[in-house]
C-alpha cells in the first residue's frame, strides 16, 4: 500500500496525490512519535489540523515533508479521525530506531 500524502490548499481543503489508487493512513502512537518524529522525515515539528480525545491529524512542518498523519493516544488502536472513509489503524512506526529532529 502506498502512504497517502495529503497537500492542504490556500482555501483550507486538502487534496492528495492523484497517482495513489490505493491508500494507508499512517497512524502512530503518542510516544512512537516522541521518540521517531513524522513516519515521512523524522521531524517533530508541526501542529495538528484536526484533533479529538483520542488522536490528532497532524500536518508535518518539517523542511519540505508537509505530509499528514495520525498521532494517535496511548492505548488507542484505531482512529477516530476518518479520512476517506477509513478509521486508521495503529502500525509500529516506519522510522523505528532513528531518532526524531526539530527541523
Amino acid at each position: 500500500m502506498l502512504a497517502v500524502h495529503y497537500r492542504f490548499t490556500q482555501g483550507g481543503g486538502m487534496t492528495s496525490s492523484p497517482k495513489d489508487t490505493k491508500r494507508e493512513v499512517i497512524a502512530v502512537s503518542a510516544t512512537a512519535f516522541a521518540q521517531f518524529g513524522c513516519p515521512h522525515c523524522g521531524s517533530r515539528v508541526g501542529h495538528a489540523v484536526k484533533a479529538d480525545a483520542n488522536g490528532s491529524l497532524w500536518l508535518c512542518a518539517g523542511g519540505t515533508c508537509a505530509r499528514t498523519f495520525i498521532i494517535l493516544r496511548d492505548g488507542v488502536s484505531t482512529s477516530t479521525i476518518m479520512i476517506e472513509g477509513v478509521f486508521p489503524v495503529l502500525s509500529p512506526h516506519p522510522r523505528f530506531g532513528q531518532p526524531s529532529h526539530v527541523s
